[in-house]
């Protein structure tokens, strides 16, 4: 793990007059920043044409994060501004400190560290990296460092957008043992553009598993009050698929017009008395950009008892879209499918 930078980064105390902008163009950082602004800036070929490149942040009320693109003709010119990138101080306790990196091979890095004077046990930098390319900069990695100060427990969370790889090191900073290393594969998504989101403000990955297995414990977590009595709460309205409730509508009005029962169970349990129903554990797996597999092993009057539950990505959040037989290998789709066939023979 690399070394904890403890020191403060950049900090900055004098602000700018309401009204003030950076210019558009000029030929040095001291001719774009109005006059009396702190401001700190960095170097750099970013679009990799020969010519330096600037990465300058200024000291207004909020923050504002700038790059100005090198000319031939010897001026740095504004090629985009960036207002809300950087959080703005939330109280006379913490400061954000920033310092701005750019590699020699044109990759932008912003490191953050939060520094409060009071109240907190954890120091922790986060760092992201940049890279100019399709006509814009992309988040390409990300690093967060932490460290316990009062029990040196450190932390190291690495992930890369290139080889969507995730590393995670974890040591103990008072401890010459060495450190516990765990990779993992990253869902693939689109890389987020610069100024998507503010630095720090938490980007929630709804295709990671551990996203995927929060989902899937709160549903079944509110299956039951704190009595152990089921709601009275409809669930495959709120947690099953648009297409799983088109199906079923289909078939239950088919089993009701043949004074039939499409199923004489609860799905959500697999069983038809839940009254002693626990949740043991849940697993997820074979997961996609539009397809997961939830497995949801309970217990049941003493009796062991599987779920498997096919989930589907719709409408900003998963759905169950199945319920799967013991084998997983067909799920009660099918069955309403064969009644709606059934019925139209």
């Amino acid at each position: 793990m690399k070394k904890m930078i403890l020191a403060l980064l950049a900090v900055f105390t004098m602000s700018c007059a309401n009204g003030q902008r950076l210019k558009q163009q000029g030929g040095s950082v001291e001719e774009l920043v109005p006059q009396g602004c702190s401001h700190y800036e960095t170097m750099g070929d970013m679009n990799k044409d020969g010519i330096a490149d600037m990465a300058v942040m200024v000291n207004f009320k909020q923050p504002v994060f700038a790059i100005y693109f090198g000319t031939a003709y010897g001026k740095l010119k504004q090629w985009k501004e960036y207002g809300k990138l950087l959080p703005a101080n939330e109280n006379e306790d913490c400061t954000n400190n920033y310092v701005f990196e750019i590699s020699s091979r044109g990759v932008l890095t912003i490191t953050m560290q939060p520094e409060c004077s009071q109240g907190s046990y954890t120091t922790e930098i986060t760092r992201y990296s940049y890279r100019y390319q399709n006509g814009d900069f992309y988040l390409i990695g990300k690093e967060v460092e932490s460290v316990q100060r009062n029990t040196g427990e450190a932390e190291l969370v690495s992930e890369n957008y290139l080889t969507w790889k995730r590393q995670v090191k974890k040591s103990n900073v008072f401890s010459e043992k060495p450190g516990v290393e765990k990779w993992t594969r990253l869902t693939r998504k689109p890389l987020e553009k610069l100024g998507a989101n503010s630095l720090g403000e938490v980007s929630i990955d709804k295709h990671s598993e551990a996203y995927i297995l929060e989902r899937m414990d709160a549903i079944y977590s509110r299956y039951k009050d704190e009595n152990g009595v089921k709601r009275n709460v409809d669930y495959d309205g709120l947690f099953c698929s648009a297409r799983y409730k088109k199906l079923y509508k289909e078939a239950s009005d088919i089993c009701v017009k043949n004074d039939d029962i499409l199923l004489d169970y609860d799905h959500w349990t697999s069983s038809q008395d839940d009254g002693d129903f626990k949740v043991k554990s849940i697993k997820v797996q074979n997961i996609t950009d539009s397809t997961a597999l939830a497995i949801v092993e309970a217990t049941n009057y003493g009796s062991k008892t599987t779920i498997r539950l096919k989930l589907l990505f719709e409408r900003d959040d998963w759905y169950v879209d199945d319920f799967l037989n013991g084998d997983g290998a067909e799920g009660e789709k099918a069955m309403f499918q064969k009644v709606i066939k059934g019925e139209k023979e």
